[in-house]
């Protein structure tokens, strides 16, 4: 699963499109089952990187669950990572299914 985010530089469309576009070309894409996108912060350019994204990933077939709030944007939660989650897209839903923390 790749977590994805623009952070508060909110990088103009055409470079988020070039950064993806080398994330694709070195294989990134295709080894991951699920990305999730982080709520950009101030809602810059949302449905700009959304259409991107879908055009970058078209081929892969690839399962996006947009506008997530972690990383920059507010309010923001925390994403623990290495642990096992699940993700219902119909009802937009992330969810761990294990401990965040264990002994």
């Amino acid at each position: 699963m790749l977590f994805i985010e623009t952070s508060e530089e909110h990088p103009k469309p055409s470079l988020y499109r070039q950064m993806l576009l080398k994330l694709k070309s070195i294989g990134t894409l295709s080894a991951i089952s699920a990305i999730i996108v982080g709520k950009p912060q101030n809602e810059s350019y949302y449905d700009e990187y959304k259409q991107i994204l879908i055009e970058v990933t078209k081929s892969l077939q690839t399962p996006i669950l947009f506008n997530v709030n972690f990383g920059h944007g507010y309010p923001r939660t925390v994403l623990p990572y290495g642990i096992n989650c699940e993700i219902d897209f119909t009802h937009r839903t992330l969810r761990t299914v294990e401990p965040w923390f264990k002994n």
